[in-house]
């Protein structure tokens, strides 16, 4: 069974915007930096490069551990 996460709707509805550009290609909102930059942390994650938060306390740890 899924586990079931609250966030913010604003965290949500750009998480949608940044699965549209990944997976429908679709660059009429987004300028070309934002799109590199989401490509290239995609990239980094299927070479084992980058790190998969899965929630926001995930996060936040990591990011204080650096």
């Amino acid at each position: 069974m899924p586990e079931v996460v609250t966030i913010p709707k604003e965290e949500y509805e750009f998480l949608k915007k940044c699965e549209r550009v990944l997976y429908e290609d679709i660059r009429e909102q987004f300028n070309e930096n934002f799109i590199r930059k989401v490509k290239r942390a995609r990239k980094q994650l299927k070479t084992g490069k980058g790190i998969l938060c899965k929630s926001k306390a995930e996060r936040s740890r990591y990011f204080e551990s650096l």
